[in-house]
């Protein structure tokens, strides 16, 4: 499936907020409230007796004060639906914040503990693509397979294109069945393991290597960790029937409204019930819509890409410093001085 460009860009941040609501605007319920009020008070004004008869039973009854009541439980119930899913879609953010953080200090580790050789080059590379099997993998959860996404080639850069081939990308896509993060985990724990037992690729004394690999084994656990609460915030939806009784009593609510008002406001309960309408299916689709913050929706989901396409920025330039104090490269013991020391 081909992936919509503009998520690569987020400084037009108030204009795709706009369309955003603008596209998930519930014009169907609230259109529907609409003409379930016109109807239900032009049958009212059709029918003064009938219109009085309800007013008397309202007063007797206390209907107004009911109605009141519902209203304030359905708006604190509403409440807690998009506080939780707030929750939900800042648990997903905050895990794409580690994961950055995560992949920027494994590469620091790997950095400065291999030399330059095979093992890191590959090891670097598959960490830049990590993010990006991430980003597929969350797209793909759910979808048909017609419409599955694949780690694209042109996203990487050539730098890591050298040490990746047409086979990492498949299995990075989920090709082989297994989820694709966990493929380039895997992968890059092999190149530590294969690293590790040969000394000479190691850039730190015999007595740290055990500590060494310890660190760098637990870094990549914490990237497995960030992708799994990613994994189980797209995974794990709220319960459906609370959804499904949530929307039975909104329905109920909004069609007692225009009955309720009219005894009050006359004709004036068609806007005041679909206002009504429009802001309670409102917030309830807002609620579902952040429930899920791995999607292509431009005024609520994360662009993905653009996250991968910074850790990947940063993995490089990480790599490509030509200093490293305490190591092997033109600083510390066996080189010379840093080159950007003053």
């Amino acid at each position: 499936m081909p992936r919509d460009p503009r998520l690569h860009d987020v400084r037009d941040v108030g204009w795709l907020g706009l369309r955003a609501v603008a596209r998930h605007f519930p014009a169907r319920g609230v259109g529907l409230a609409l003409v379930w009020a016109t109807a239900s008070c032009l049958a009212l004004r059709a029918r003064p007796s009938g219109a009085a008869a309800l007013a008397d039973w309202a007063e007797d009854h206390s209907l107004a004060p009911s109605f009141t009541v519902v209203g304030g439980f359905l708006f604190v119930l509403l409440g807690s639906r998009l506080s939780l899913s707030y929750a939900r879609w800042w648990e997903g953010r905050s895990a794409w914040g580690q994961l950055i953080y995560a992949a920027i200090h494994t590469a620091q580790q790997v950095r400065h503990t291999l030399r330059p050789g095979p093992e890191r080059s590959r090891i670097v590379a598959l960490l830049c693509v990590f993010p990006f099997a991430c980003a597929v993998h969350l797209h793909n959860l759910g979808r048909e397979h017609h419409l599955r996404e694949e780690v694209d080639e042109l996203d990487l850069g050539a730098a890591v294109l050298a040490h990746i081939g047409p086979g990492d990308l498949a299995a990075a896509s989920g090709g082989d069945g297994a989820w694709g993060p966990h493929y380039c985990l895997d992968a890059m724990r092999g190149q530590v393991a294969r690293a590790f037992g040969n000394p000479e690729t190691l850039s730190l004394p015999p007595a740290v290597h055990g500590a060494a690999f310890l660190a760098l084994d637990g870094s990549l656990s914490q990237l497995g960790l960030v992708i799994g609460i990613a994994i189980k915030v797209k995974s794990t939806p709220t319960p459906p029937l609370y959804d499904s009784w949530l929307g039975a009593a909104l329905t109920l609510y909004l069609a007692m409204a225009p009955f309720v008002l009219y005894t009050a406001m006359g004709l004036l309960a068609i806007p005041t019930a679909s206002v009504i309408a429009a802001a309670l299916l409102a917030v309830l689709h807002l609620a579902h819509m952040l429930q899920d913050p791995f999607d292509y929706d431009l005024g609520t989901d994360l662009p993905l890409y653009t996250y991968s396409q910074l850790v990947q920025a940063q993995v490089l330039a990480t790599e490509a410093r030509r200093h490293m104090f305490g190591g092997t490269e033109q600083g510390g013991p066996g080189g010379g001085a840093p080159t950007d020391s003053p």
